[in-house]
């Protein structure tokens, strides 16, 4: 299986990249995963002092066996692409200094993101991510059930329902992947399989539409992929195959929601105007269209004192001025940094997205890739009445921001067992020759 157990090597066999000495080992990677992620999803209640046992565990890590965790490379530069930009907003900030502070603790999460991508093996981060989201999961189902926290389970630990709903989807995405990457193993098989279900029971006190529906989305997206990829057929007609099938679920979609109308919503809980979100996104639309190009500047909206931000606290009822959004990671987008920033991170994502996609179709044997390409899909449906990947020390950021050194790493190794492969086969003559060999020293 890739995912570090062998370093990728160039034609010459020179190491092109940090091998299996330059990563953790697999219970110290595990661990710090696992941990990580419990202390970023309970962030409303471990405060900044979670943020600070994430930092000690990954930022020395920067400099690691000799190594340098932030080589540039496509991958970190892609990363870094959107907290650069947020850092820039500071010079046409309607609140430079609110963006300065917001934006530098976003880079900080992002170099924690990319040093979890270069020193953490695809298999190691995968287990991680399964046992933290178990973890996570337990502890708020537990708490919906004896402090009375149901249905809006994760009301007092994470800060609210839609908070545990993305832990959830999270901690059942990367058991079930490790349930696939797991052969001949019984014992840790059955174990995965029940953090499956702790995930699914978590999903389910949650009571979030969005991580629901991603959720579905995302498990159709994987298995999609996982049919296609058992017929022999080049990888980009896979590919094809895959974005053909997507198109089409999303018409039928269209369709039935058409249709059905109100019925339709009540399925996931809503009312037409999705519990209030579709005002908040033309508001959100009309904001952002007086500083289309550029935006007001990364977190410099939601600032006390805006006339704008004080009239939807209002109408929302949060009247402690904080913790508010335009529910669309895309919208909230376009009013902080405007569309270049829109642009920005749709490249960002779609790039993830089909890299992993026809990554995966097209190496043999790296469930790295099929773990990125879920959480691709989670992020990009989720972003539709969420907004995840604009915050500063949230879970999301973290995971969200590692997927291109991520998925460069399962390339660089797909790619290097490619050509080992290849290069066997080219040192080994096939059947039909050796019996043709064979044939001709008879005669």
């Amino acid at each position: 299986m890739l995912g570090g157990e062998a370093p990728a090597r160039d034609g010459k066999g020179g190491a092109t990249h940090a091998g299996p000495s330059r990563k953790l080992s697999r219970f110290q990677a595990t661990a710090s995963i696992a941990i990580t992620f419990v202390m970023l999803a309970l962030f409303h209640t471990t405060l900044i002092f979670g943020v600070i046992i994430a930092f000690l565990i990954w930022f020395p890590k920067v400099f690691y066996k000799t190594g340098f965790s932030l080589r540039p490379s496509r991958g970190m530069v892609l990363s870094f692409v959107l907290p650069a930009f947020a850092l820039l907003s500071v010079l046409w900030s309607d609140y430079p200094l609110s963006s300065l502070k917001s934006a530098a603790e976003f880079t900080s999460m992002v170099v924690c993101a990319v040093v979890v991508g270069r020193v953490v093996a695809a298999p190691d981060f995968i287990r991680g991510l399964a046992v933290g989201g178990a973890l996570t999961s337990l502890i708020g189902s537990l708490s919906a059930d004896l402090l009375g926290l149901a249905p809006y389970a994760w009301a007092d630990l994470g800060g609210s329902h839609n908070q545990f709903g993305i832990c959830a989807e999270i901690g059942m995405l990367f058991s079930m992947v490790h349930w696939l990457q797991l052969k001949r193993q019984p014992f840790e098989s059955i174990i995965t399989l029940g953090a499956v279900l702790v995930c699914a029971l978590a999903l389910f006190l949650s009571h979030s539409a969005g991580a629901l529906v991603s959720m579905l989305g995302t498990l159709f997206m994987v298995g999609v992929v996982l049919l296609i990829r058992m017929f022999p057929m080049p990888p980009r007609t896979r590919g094809v195959l895959v974005v053909a099938t997507i198109v089409v679920l999303i018409g039928a979609v269209g369709v039935l929601f058409a249709s059905l109308g109100q019925d339709a919503l009540k399925l996931v809980g809503k009312d037409s105007t999705l519990t209030g979100r579709t005002y908040f996104w033309s508001e959100g639309l009309k904001v952002g269209a007086d500083q289309p190009v550029l935006g007001v500047g990364y977190s410099a909206f939601w600032v006390p004192g805006r006339p704008r931000a004080e009239k939807y606290w209002y109408q929302a009822g949060i009247y402690n001025k904080t913790g508010f959004h335009f529910h669309n990671g895309y919208i909230e987008t376009f009013v902080e940094l405007g569309g270049v920033g829109v642009i920005i991170i749709l490249y960002y994502i779609f790039h993830c997205f089909f890299k992993s996609l026809f990554g995966y179709l097209r190496f043999e044997v790296d469930y790295g890739l099929l773990a990125c390409l879920g959480m691709t899909t989670m992020f990009i449906i989720r972003g539709m009445v969420e907004v995840d990947f604009l915050g500063t020390f949230s879970l999301a950021v973290f995971l969200f921001f590692m997927l291109p050194c991520r998925i460069e790493e399962c390339y660089r190794l797909g790619q290097a067992v490619s050509g080992e492969r290849s290069a066997k086969r080219r040192r080994r003559p096939g059947k039909w020759l050796a019996n043709s060999q064979a044939l001709s020293s008879s005669q």
